[in-house]
């Protein structure tokens, strides 16, 4: 007689792999139970350790797949909301997402035990975080995150993020994990401690201390610095349509107007508005924004400098562009920025030339995002002795982007974002978590103004602490912003 065939999984690795998955999510935001970022990859770890490589490539992409299916669940109700897609359609679209970016934890788990061997001649401490700084952006995502984000409010941990970027802060994390996992091995065993284990943590000990002694340094600078007053205002509209910009147009512009006052009488230097917020369109050929007495005037009973989100058009074109518009005192346009990294589909055709049937379905779906213009180039604003450098909506995550405008040696950066899209705090959350490193590669102050919550300040050593997260109702806030 034979017995009942179990549904369970028959490869043990399986729960290995579920079980740092669920630690990865609950490590990350937006829970940010940080102590299981120590410890989420060691059931993993234990896994592949008696896996081949292919086993190994599977249960780290099983891992890979449930930290993006879980932990952003947005992606579903996202692509419902925004493509009008049925459940099934957009589940699936949100599972092969999270099936891509799982590729990056299948991808370590298969390099690291190819590396290790079977005979193990390169130890695990060795290989598995040098192979995780190396493969951690591959293959390149689509929403750029990474396991630096488990870090984000350990500000003292993440300071090696300067020299090495969001891959330094992984290899970290991974050693840690590793450390911790060979004590645990060598306590169940009974057996006595790896010495490569100490000599280990001490080099994680050494590269914390020498990133803390850098911060410090950074710390004192930030105290004898020069300093603005920028206000933020989030006007709590959330995301606009194209019928809410027409029938609510004038509502939205007293908020941005009283928020803009507010913060002037509390003695802003500069009040900076989120991603296309402003409800009307540009003319880009205009040197001036409206007189206060104008009905689409964007200040009235104030002269503060604004730097504002909107989108710019050339007159009798179709051409719209993603724009940052910097207006000075007596209302004179600064300079304007383009955005440069469009989001596919959302903001610009989908392989229009290749494949023009599809991309004309896929926006008529989206009636509300209008099909951008690519900004020319990567450019800052001068704002009088201070050289701002713009960022708009998902630039802030785009590393080598960022990098690109470090090479013009801006004072400032300011994120001009838009979350809304989402209608989720977790996203705003993500999103914030991984923009923070920003702020370390660059060792400058970024400024962000978002719809959806996470605006404020990241200090130049990555402290977010500031950061207000109201989300149904118009808020400002001022923040005083060394000059490095």
């Amino acid at each position: 007689m034979h017995g009942r065939r179990s549904w369970l999984p028959q490869h043990p690795w399986i729960y290995h792999s579920l079980l740092s998955g669920g630690l990865v999510v609950v490590a990350a935001p937006p829970y940010d139970v940080w102590i299981f970022s120590f410890v989420c990859l060691i059931p993993l770890w234990i896994a592949i350790r008696g896996l081949r490589v292919g086993a190994s490539f599977k249960a780290g992409w099983v891992t890979g797949f449930v930290v993006n299916f879980v932990g952003c669940w947005w992606w579903t109700p996202t692509l419902m909301r925004f493509a009008d897609l049925p459940i099934p359609v957009a589940l699936l679209g949100a599972m092969l997402l999270c099936a891509y970016h799982g590729l990056q934890l299948g991808i370590w788990a298969g390099l690291t035990r190819l590396v290790v061997g079977r005979r193990e001649r390169i130890p695990w401490l060795v290989a598995a975080p040098v192979v995780a700084m190396v493969s951690s952006s591959f293959p390149p995502p689509l929403f750029e995150w990474d396991l630096a984000i488990l870090w984000w409010r350990l500000w003292p941990l993440i300071q090696v993020a300067e020299w090495g970027g969001t891959s330094a802060v992984v290899a970290l994390i991974v050693l840690a994990n590793v450390i911790v996992g060979e004590c645990f091995v060598a306590w169940r065993n009974g057996v006595a401690l790896y010495r490569l284990t100490g000599l280990a943590l001490a080099v994680f000990g050494l590269v914390q201390a020498s990133g803390l002694i850098r911060a410090y340094q950074v710390m004192r600078s930030m105290e004898s610095a020069q300093t603005i007053r920028v206000g933020i205002v989030e006007p709590g509209f959330g995301h606009l349509t194209l019928s809410e910009r027409q029938e609510r147009a004038q509502e939205y512009v007293e908020v941005l107007r009283k928020g803009t006052k507010d913060l002037a009488d509390m003695g802003a230097d500069l009040v900076v508005w989120p991603e296309a917020v402003w409800p009307y369109r540009m003319d880009r050929a205009a040197t001036r924004i409206f007189s206060e007495h104008h009905p689409w005037a964007q200040r009235r009973g104030t002269n503060v400098p604004i730097l504002f989100g909107t989108l710019t058009h050339e007159i009798g074109t179709e051409r719209v562009w993603n724009s940052a518009v910097l207006v000075g005192e007596s209302g004179e346009i600064l300079g304007r920025y383009d955005k440069v990294q469009l989001v596919p589909v959302a903001e610009t055709p989908f392989a229009e030339t290749r494949f023009p049937r599809a991309s004309e379905k896929i926006r008529r779906r989206l009636p509300d995002a209008p099909v951008l213009a690519y900004g020319r180039r990567v450019e800052t604003i001068p704002f009088g002795s201070i050289v701002i450098a713009p960022a708009i909506c998902s630039e802030d995550l785009d590393k080598d982007h960022i990098m690109k405008m470090s090479r013009l040696i801006p004072d400032v950066y300011i994120a001009l974002v838009s979350d809304s899209w989402f209608h989720s705090p977790s996203e705003s959350l993500q999103h914030l978590a991984a923009a923070t490193f920003r702020a370390i590669e660059t060792r400058r102050p970024w400024i962000r103004a978002t719809h959806g919550g996470g605006s404020g300040m990241v200090d130049p050593i990555g402290r977010a602490g500031l950061i207000q997260e109201a989300r149904e109702m118009p808020n400002t806030s001022l923040r005083t912003v060394p000059i490095l």
